[in-house]
């Protein structure tokens, strides 16, 4: 049986994308290739990478971090909500559902001790370093006074936070 060469010069940027996310979905890494290999070549002079690797880094690391600090912030609120909703006779009890609040809490003031100490370091404001990823997001905002009043500040979290910013801030400077 002949199969019918696919014209891949003749595909649109966009009809490269959908078909690349098609082959990604279906993991056909032979698909995706054949997709990059036979895309227009394009002279590119490319920023300096001792700025743009950092700022890349950066760009990732941050929009990861926020949305790790949104879902505890999620948790945060809906734990409070809980917490503040259950009648101690109840049958869970508050006990479990607090002790996770707290937890919680104390994992989103890690991050925020962790963004807030890099950002020491390195010189810069946490507002500065957050609008590289669209600024501090809303839902994070509202946690903040729905925290657990005695939760501190998880160290492994503020130490992990502190690290991947590092770590991202250095990429460039090797």
């Amino acid at each position: 049986m002949k199969t019918r060469s696919v014209p891949y010069a003749q595909f649109t940027p966009q009809e490269r994308i959908r078909l690349a996310l098609a082959a990604i979905e279906r993991e056909d890494l032979p698909e995706l290739e054949r997709l990059c290999r036979s895309c227009p070549e394009v002279i590119w002079i490319p920023p300096d990478p001792r700025f743009a690797a950092p700022l890349m880094t950066m760009l990732a690391v941050v929009s990861r971090l926020l949305t790790q600090w949104v879902e505890l912030s999620a948790k945060v609120i809906l734990q409070r909500m809980v917490v503040e909703g259950i009648l101690v006779d109840d049958v869970i009890g508050a006990g479990p559902v607090n002790a996770a609040w707290r937890s919680t809490s104390a994992m989103w003031r890690g991050i925020e001790a962790g963004i807030e100490g890099f950002c020491a370091e390195a010189g810069l404001t946490s507002d500065q370093l957050l609008a590289l990823a669209g600024g501090r997001p809303q839902l994070v905002e509202l946690a903040g006074p729905a925290l657990h009043g005695s939760a501190r500040a998880d160290r492994k979290w503020k130490k992990v936070t502190w690290l991947i910013l590092s770590q991202a801030w250095t990429i460039g400077n090797q």
